[in-house]
């Protein structure tokens, strides 16, 4: 998600997370992707400072990056049920999904 430890408090990661804590626990993938996709950017005052400038930290705000040359390509969900494993993959460039699920039979 960030360019950073996966605990590092970046306003991207403590928005998603947030988001993702509150939706029920049988939500299902395609409320996990809208989450992944959401591209609003930060406030100004909430960004960091990493040396890149501010139109930089601008555009690299948003959970889900739009922009010319970089952006999110890919955003995935996994999630591993005691008999089943479900993985949804969404392609922003080409506005694709990929699912695949793997039943276990006892």
């Amino acid at each position: 998600l960030s360019n950073a430890a996966l605990d590092v408090p970046w306003p991207k990661s403590e928005r998603l997370l947030a988001a993702a804590r509150a939706l029920p626990a049988d939500a299902p993938a395609e409320a996990h992707l809208a989450l992944l996709a959401d591209d609003t950017p930060a406030p100004d005052d909430a960004l960091p400072d990493t040396g890149v400038g501010l139109a930089m930290e601008r555009m690299l705000s948003p959970v889900c990056i739009h922009s010319p040359g970089y952006g999110t390509r890919n955003s995935t969900w996994l999630w591993m049920g005691e008999h089943e494993i479900v993985w949804e993959e969404a392609d922003h460039n080409r506005g694709e999904r990929v699912s695949f699920r793997v039943i276990r039979e006892d």
